[in-house]
C-alpha cells in the first residue's frame, strides 16, 4: 500500500513538475513574443521618427531654396533698378551735352555774325584802307632826276598807331580768358575763329582756361597756352648789356 501511495505521490510530483515546466515554458514564449511585439514597435517608431526628420530635413531645404529665390529675385530687380537708373543717367548726360554744343554752336555763329559786321562796317568807313601784307612802293627816280626823301614818320606810340592804321604791334598779345570747365571748352582755337585783319597783327592770340574755384586749372588748353607764351617771350625778349 505504501508502494502504490510513494508512486502516486511520485506520479502527482511528475505532473506538477511537467505542470510547471509547460506554465514556465509559456511564460518564457509569451516574454519573447511581448520583446518581439515591442521591439518591433521601438523600430516602428525610430522608423517613424527619422521619416519625420527627413522630412522636416526637407522642408528647411524647400524654405532655403525659396529664401535663395526670394534673394536672387531681390538682388536681379535692384540691379535692373540701377542699370535703367545709369541708363537715364546717361541719357540726361548725352541730352545735356547736345544742349550745350547746341549752345555753343549758336554762340559761335552769333559771334562770326558780329565779326562779319564789324568787318562790314569797317570797310564801309575805310573803303581805301590797304589790305594786310600790301606796302607802298617808292618809284625809282628818272635819268637827272633827285630822287625825294621819304618823310620820316612821327614817333608815336603803340595805342596812337593802333588807333591811326587799325592794327596791333607785333610785340602784342590778347589773351582770351574762358570761364568754362574743361568739358565745356570750345573744341576751336580762338585764332582760328577770329579772323579780323587788325586781329591778325598781333604777336600772339592764347586762350587760357579759367573756373572760378580751380582759378587756371591743369588743362590741354592751358598746356597749350603756356607753351606758345613762353616761345613768344624768348622771341621778343630784349637783352639788357
Amino acid at each position: 500500500m505504501k508502494k502504490k501511495e510513494e508512486m502516486k505521490a511520485h506520479k502527482k510530483k511528475e505532473e506538477m513538475r511537467k505542470i510547471e515546466r509547460k506554465r514556465q515554458q509559456e511564460e518564457k514564449e509569451a516574454k519573447k513574443e511581448e520583446e518581439m511585439r515591442n521591439r518591433e514597435i521601438e523600430e516602428q517608431r525610430k522608423k517613424e521618427e527619422e521619416m519625420k526628420k527627413i522630412e522636416e530635413e526637407k522642408e528647411k531645404a524647400r524654405k532655403k531654396e525659396e529664401e535663395m529665390k526670394k534673394i536672387e529675385a531681390e538682388k536681379a530687380r535692384k540691379n535692373e533698378e540701377e542699370m535703367n537708373i545709369r541708363e537715364e543717367g546717361k541719357e540726361r548726360k548725352k541730352e545735356e551735352e547736345m544742349k550745350k554744343k547746341k549752345e555753343e554752336k549758336k554762340d559761335g555763329q552769333r559771334r562770326n555774325e558780329k565779326r562779319k559786321n564789324k568787318i562790314r562796317k569797317t570797310k564801309k568807313r575805310n573803303p581805301e584802307a590797304e589790305p594786310e601784307g600790301e606796302r607802298k612802293v617808292t618809284p625809282e627816280p628818272l635819268p637827272g632826276q633827285v630822287p625825294k626823301q621819304a618823310e620820316e614818320p612821327a614817333e608815336e606810340n603803340d595805342v596812337t598807331q593802333q588807333n591811326d592804321t587799325g592794327a596791333y604791334p607785333a610785340n602784342t598779345v590778347l589773351m582770351l580768358i574762358h570761364n568754362k570747365e574743361s568739358h565745356a571748352l570750345p573744341k576751336l582755337s580762338s585764332s582760328s575763329v577770329l579772323t579780323d585783319q587788325t586781329v591778325r597783327t598781333l604777336g600772339g592770340l592764347f586762350d587760357l582756361a579759367f573756373f572760378e574755384e580751380r582759378g587756371i586749372y591743369k588743362c590741354e588748353m592751358n598746356d597749350i597756352a603756356l607753351k606758345r607764351v613762353c616761345t613768344f617771350i624768348k622771341q621778343n625778349r630784349i637783352d639788357t648789356i
